[in-house]
């Protein structure tokens, strides 16, 4: 028998008695993940996602969807982390960007000074740095995930910083890690 409450499934695990055996009941839990990310929405424009940490989780498959079905959408990833061995999926990313010309990855340390040979910023992801990575940012659509203090700065940076209506900024909070 299977229940649904925000967003949680619950669901029963029943063995019968085998000869000899005892009957257990079992429950089990299951979390179903939901967000605001998801296709058609994303590939419709030019569009530039901002990543703190293991928030890229998404917007890599979000980029491989891109890459796998050669969209043509004009897609980078600002992707922020406190040091290199921070940054996760940067294999993919490197697979992904030398198949799609479309999709570029700008990484940033904001605790670290970028090591030798990186191609790498330093510094937390401001609205300098959007300027200057995305000069027609008022033309694009931001996706940010992220943890949740830092989507409410960078939310904030695109509203306060550089005047973007709410309605070009998609922002979730990536928690629990």
């Amino acid at each position: 028998m299977g229940g649904e409450t925000g967003g949680r499934q619950t669901h029963e695990l029943r063995s019968g008695p085998a000869s000899g055996s005892r009957s257990h009941n079992y429950r089990l839990l299951f979390a179903i993940r939901e967000g605001i990310f998801v296709e058609p929405g994303i590939a419709a424009g030019p569009d530039r996602f901002l990543a703190g940490g293991i928030g890229i989780t998404p917007i890599r498959s979000i980029c491989r969807w891109l890459t796998d079905t050669g969209s043509k959408a004009d897609a980078r990833v600002l992707y922020s982390a406190r040091t290199p061995d921070d940054f996760v999926f940067l294999d993919d990313f490197k697979e992904m960007t030398e198949r799609n010309p479309q999709l570029s990855l700008v990484l940033t340390l904001t605790d670290e000074d970028p090591p030798g040979g990186w191609d790498c910023r330093a510094g937390r992801i401001c609205s300098e740095m959007v300027r200057e990575e995305t000069p027609d940012y008022r033309d694009r659509t931001f996706f940010i995930c992220a943890p949740p203090r830092m989507v409410e700065g960078m939310v904030g940076m695109l509203k306060d910083d550089l005047a973007l209506p709410a309605a070009q900024i998609i922002s979730e909070d990536f928690k629990g890690y």
